[in-house]
């Protein structure tokens, strides 16, 4: 059977879809961006989340194959990529009114402040 031709694409454009995708239905997702670990953060990295299940998020990426760069198959900004998918469980949500309290409960410590 012949090989499926696939267009270089890039995480951005992949997280755009599957946002676009969702537009009509009940879930939301969430497109976010970090900076990248393999070229020192120089390169933007993106993905979507979504609540699936009861307390559990998806998080899908759309990554490179390191070892494709640089090639036709990888050329840095479009590449024929794999997707990542992770299954987070959420075990707590709480609100806060100043950043540095958010990022104490972030780190898992305790009396952040929290507002119930």
């Amino acid at each position: 059977m012949a090989e499926m031709i696939r267009l270089p694409l890039n995480c951005l454009i992949v997280a755009g879809w599957f946002w676009l995708a969702s537009l009509g239905g009940k879930g939301r997702r969430y497109v976010w961006t970090r900076r990248s670990y393999s070229f020192q953060g120089v390169i933007p990295h993106g993905g979507v989340a979504e609540a699936f299940q009861w307390k559990t998020l998806s998080v899908i990426e759309y990554i490179p194959s390191k070892q494709d760069f640089p090639s036709l198959r990888n050329f840095l900004i479009l590449f024929q990529g794999r997707y990542r998918v992770w299954r987070l469980r959420v075990e707590e949500v709480g609100r806060f009114d100043t950043r540095q309290e958010a990022l104490r409960f972030a780190k898992g410590e305790r009396n952040a402040g929290r507002d119930r």
